[in-house]
């Protein structure tokens, strides 16, 4: 049986992650000019430029150490990122980050943010609807040509498994990451407006050494309360300060 409680953590995430969807259109309801244009362009960064690009070619890297390969595919993987965010702020979204490039930042990655959204509401709709045949005693009717007991005994198996902190964990990654995202483009208009290598450094290294941990956290199945610490330690503590920093700095300019 799957608790009551986890399959109220799991509509929780379906629910949270469909507002994050829509959620620039609600915040920027009174000025969507060019809204819907970044909101595309930022899926377009995680669809094309994370999903097909950067994913396919860092998975081509393998590599007899274990530890150099995970090196060698975080500075890669870094690399890729930032050169193509770096083309769609230059080129798909030049005027805009050169002319509202807070409201930029922000829709980008919510827009990021929202195919990874999609995806974290489909895979809680798939799990809460295995739920629901686990505990009405239907789980095994699904069992076809292409789904066997076998498959839907590790599915059984899995979310038995599961917690609630796994569940809601799973949001406040997404939470996360969507803070880490605003930041670290800010941090590249910044970078492109001052034509700074300092600025283009720290965005480097800093983002490195998200991935890095990100992979060595995932890789050695660490608990899900240490990934939230490290996540919460760049999100909010790193991330967040700086944004905070630079709404200070646009409101301080606004009223000189």
């Amino acid at each position: 049986m799957i608790e009551t409680t986890r399959l109220i953590s799991m509509i929780v995430v379906m629910v949270s992650a469909i507002l994050i969807m829509f959620s620039p259109f609600i915040i920027y309801r009174k000025d969507l000019k060019g809204v819907l244009k970044t909101y595309f362009t930022g899926a377009m960064v995680f669809f094309i430029g994370d999903s097909m690009i950067r994913y396919s070619v860092i998975n081509m890297i393998q590599l007899d150490s274990v530890v150099l390969s995970i090196i060698v595919r975080s500075i890669l993987s870094v690399i890729i990122a930032i050169l193509f965010r770096v083309f769609v702020l230059k080129g798909v979204l030049d005027k805009e980050r050169k002319e509202v490039s807070q409201k930029t930042a922000i829709v980008l990655g919510l827009g990021h943010a929202a195919m990874e959204s999609f995806i974290v509401a489909y895979q809680y709709l798939s799990h809460f609807t295995i739920a629901r045949a686990i505990n009405d005693g239907t789980i095994y009717d699904f069992v076809s040509e292409t789904l066997t007991r076998a498959q839907i005994d590790d599915a059984i198996n899995i979310l038995t498994q599961i917690t609630n902190l796994d569940i809601l964990g799973s949001l406040i990654i997404l939470l996360f990451y969507v803070v880490i995202n605003i930041g670290f483009y800010m941090m590249l208009i910044k970078a492109l407006r001052t034509n700074s290598e300092k600025d283009f450094a720290l965005i480097s290294v800093l983002y490195l050494t998200i991935i890095l941990s990100e992979t060595i956290l995932v890789n050695t199945n660490q608990p899900m309360i240490i990934r939230l610490v490290v996540l919460f330690v760049f999100s909010v503590l790193i991330m967040g300060t700086y944004i905070y920093k630079q709404f200070k700095q646009e409101d301080h300019h606004v009223k000189v």
